[in-house]
């Protein structure tokens, strides 16, 4: 459900500003004639349905996902006995991705963060696979709003 939510939120992110360039055109009293508006639609409507996380996608086949994860009101919970993240380096930090963690230490559970790789879970230079009972994606780091003029 996470991957259809950041998947979502980049194609509405691409609606907004698609909306937003026309509106702002308007407003500043620029003339769009519909070659020009036209190619400016198709370039961001290119955009939204340009998958890089699987080229045989479309926008309905990422729709029909989020509601039949959206069926399971776990807010992105995935048990690791269901299946294990996609192993990622961060483009950040370099090293293996982090997700959000369900952790499990016989006595409660509590959410921490937990790099993946190479088959398993990793908190510091310790594998701690025994602990994880879910993952998933962390969400995206907090943006301002960018201020309207």
């Amino acid at each position: 459900m996470a991957v259809f939510y950041e998947r979502g939120g980049i194609m509405q992110e691409l609606e907004n500003i698609l909306e937003e360039i026309i509106e702002q055109l308007k407003e500043e009293g620029c003339i769009i004639d519909d070659a020009a508006g036209n190619r400016a639609e198709e370039i961001v409507r290119q955009h939204m349905n340009d998958n890089s996380i699987c080229a045989d996608c479309s926008r309905r086949k990422w729709y029909q996902k989020g509601y039949e994860d959206g069926k399971n009101n776990n807010d992105g919970w995935i048990p690791v006995d269901e299946r294990l993240p996609e192993e990622k380096v961060s483009p950040v930090t370099r090293d293996f991705y982090e997700y959000q963690v369900t952790a499990n230490f016989g006595f409660g559970e509590d959410v921490r963060t937990y790099k993946y790789g190479n088959g398993h879970w990793w908190h510091g230079p310790g594998i701690v696979d025994e602990y994880v009972i879910a993952w998933r994606q962390k969400p995206d780091p907090y943006r301002p709003e960018r201020s309207r003029k």
